[in-house]
């Protein structure tokens, strides 16, 4: 071809090109496609409250007569609200009230009164006592205003506090009323001052206890955490006495846990994080306590009683009921750790769950690596539902038992319904203190103080009868 044709030629070819090019919008077409916008939109939504009175504070006690007295609540809510007011009556029956319709006495808490009250509500403003008055009886007389020295009573006191929180999220106004009343504490010394002295707490920071927190007989604690971290300075080697043991809450009288957070011991290898003799619930939570022995997270003391909602619970014994102690388990995860450490082999042992006095679990997961699953040292425990399972101990010897009883202490184990699970290559899923010659044999099973009425039985992935 000679330069004269060459040259035709590529200006041909490039015209056609340009001519595609133009057509074709200059790009490659690919199969494609896009959707409109989904728009998601959040609305916000406010619960205020506010208590006023216009009747003035200062009141004179004057036999047969009436004062007016109006203390008021208002509510500015958007979306629909529990609506609380709390009454402390210091006055000695020397004065006459009632409350105002439309109140309802909340069950459980004395002097606490609440009312629903609804977004699109048309009156939000709430009278506390009835025809806004207090009374003074006719049959007052000079030994009623005098104290035991004979001087005038002082301290005559009615104080009125409102509390207001969103009804969305609460099952009823008694789950609510604790989130709603709770103080604000951010130190070990506020906690300290609401757990010694009765209330409801809820954490602001993380909060560092040096030694250990005394709840008296008598006072009732609720304590939210609030997503926060309790920790302590408290090691088992100062000498705080028995009581304490190391424990940062040592519980007498009533104590309600509540929140998602932490209470951790291991920084200073306490025992464990609470340490009860009278009643303690928990509903949620995280509880950790020192992994070597003895290191119970919840010690239930002789004559305490715990009933346990959830939460989780991580130590050498995750629980421990002590004898003449009551323990309900509702729910919860609790881990054993394993007994691969210096003290194994000297008397300590690691049960995820130990009883010694009578429990009831009716659900939750106990797991982990260590010397048994649940153990009944002595006393009774029924077992109605849950997860149980011992995996491998990591070199650890011995035992390793999901279920392990103590006969010789007249232990006993009345399994109804569960999953019994052991993964550790072994066939020790239910043991005896004194020995069992077999799990299988219904007769080895009423000598180790089992009573096996239900559940279901895995022994290294495949499932067996148990009781034969």
């Amino acid at each position: 071809m000679n330069t004269k044709r060459k040259n035709i030629f590529v200006a041909a070819l490039s015209s056609i090109l340009a001519v595609v090019l133009a057509v074709g919008g200059g790009t490659l077409a690919y199969l494609q496609s896009e959707s409109e916008n989904v728009v998601n939109e959040f609305n916000t939504f406010r619960v205020n409250v506010s208590l006023a009175e216009t009747t003035g504070s200062a009141y004179n006690i004057v036999p047969g007569t009436e004062q007016a007295k109006d203390p008021t609540v208002s509510v500015d809510n958007t979306t629909d609200a529990y609506v609380y007011v709390k009454v402390a009556d210091s006055t000695e029956g020397l004065i006459g009230y009632s409350i105002a319709d439309g109140w309802q006495e909340l069950e459980g808490y004395d002097g606490v009164y609440y009312m629903y009250v609804a977004a699109d509500a048309a009156d939000k403003s709430f009278a506390v006592l009835k025809d806004n008055k207090v009374v003074y009886g006719a049959d007052i007389g000079n030994s009623a205003m005098l104290d035991s020295e004979g001087n005038l009573k002082e301290g005559i006191e009615l104080t009125f506090k409102a509390y207001a929180i969103q009804a969305d999220a609460f099952g009823s106004a008694a789950e609510a009323y604790p989130y709603a009343s709770a103080v604000k504490v951010g130190t070990a010394e506020a906690l300290t001052s609401v757990l010694e002295s009765g209330g409801s707490a809820a954490l602001t920071e993380n909060v560092v206890i040096d030694d250990f927190i005394e709840i008296p007989e008598g006072a009732e604690v609720v304590l939210d955490l609030a997503g926060k971290t309790i920790t302590t300075q408290n090691n088992p080697d100062t000498e705080l006495g028995q009581d304490a043991q190391a424990r940062p809450i040592v519980n007498y009288g009533s104590l309600t846990i509540i929140g998602d957070g932490t209470i951790d011991t291991t920084g200073t290898q306490a025992f464990g994080t609470i340490r009860n003799y009278g009643t303690l619930v928990i509903e949620s939570g995280t509880f950790i306590g020192y992994d070597l022995g003895n290191g119970a997270s919840i010690d239930n003391q002789t004559g305490g009683h715990a009933v346990i909602n959830g939460g989780t619970y991580y130590a050498t014994g995750a629980v421990n009921n002590r004898a003449g102690a009551t323990m309900e388990i509702n729910g919860g995860d609790f881990e054993g750790v394993s007994n691969a450490n210096p003290m194994y082999g000297s008397g300590v042992y690691s049960y995820a769950v130990q009883n010694s006095g009578e429990m009831t679990i009716n659900d939750g997961y106990v797991h982990g690596s260590m010397n048994g699953g649940v153990a009944c040292n002595s006393g009774t425990i029924t077992i109605n539902g849950g997860s149980f399972t011992v995996e491998d101990p990591e070199g650890s010897p011995t035992s390793y038992y999901v279920l392990v009883t103590n006969p010789s202490a007249g232990a006993k184990i009345i399994v109804n319904g569960g999953r019994f699970e052991q993964n550790n290559g072994t066939d020790r899923l239910i043991g005896g203190y004194t020995g069992m010659p077999s799990w299988d044999a219904a007769e080895d099973l009423e000598a180790n103080g089992y009573t096996v009425n239900g559940g279901e039985f895995i022994l290294n992935g495949e499932t067996v009868t148990v009781g034969g």
